[in-house]
């Protein structure tokens, strides 16, 4: 049976988006598979703010369980609603997810490439350090 969409509910899933301190991966889980739930009844659409956030967990903890296959192709779904959705920033958010995944599975030069196509945009400070890091961290 599929719980209500409540003020408490979507606080809960709040919470895992903005990675709450003391939240174990067992209460990350249980949480991610009651969005998973509520989105499949139609209480939550892919329009909502959170929709894409907690899809982003889910590609986390997939990628926790070393499904890196299932991850990316939960990224690569991520990323066309994002681009459906005209989201620019979510875009590059998740092209960097996937580059992380590449450089995980030793597609150092797919990774490289992504990171390379994200810095060449007008970007914050803030994601130029964390994407320049990252892309970094690919040439070691």
């Amino acid at each position: 049976m599929t719980p209500k969409l409540t003020d408490s509910i979507m606080h809960e899933l709040q919470e895992v988006v903005d990675r709450k301190p003391g939240l174990s991966l067992e209460e990350i889980s249980r949480r991610y598979d009651m969005f998973e739930q509520l989105a499949e009844d139609g209480a939550i659409a892919e329009t909502d703010q959170i929709y894409l956030k907690m899809k982003m967990v889910g590609a986390y903890l997939l990628s926790l369980k070393g499904d890196f296959t299932e991850c990316l192709r939960l990224l690569y779904q991520i990323l066309a609603l994002a681009h459906k959705l005209g989201q620019r920033d979510g875009e590059r958010r998740t092209l960097n997810n996937i580059a992380l995944v590449r450089e995980s599975l030793g597609e150092m030069f797919e990774a490289i490439d992504i990171w390379e196509e994200i810095l060449r945009e007008d970007i914050s400070v803030a994601d130029r350090v964390l994407y320049t890091n990252n892309l970094g961290a690919a040439y070691k």
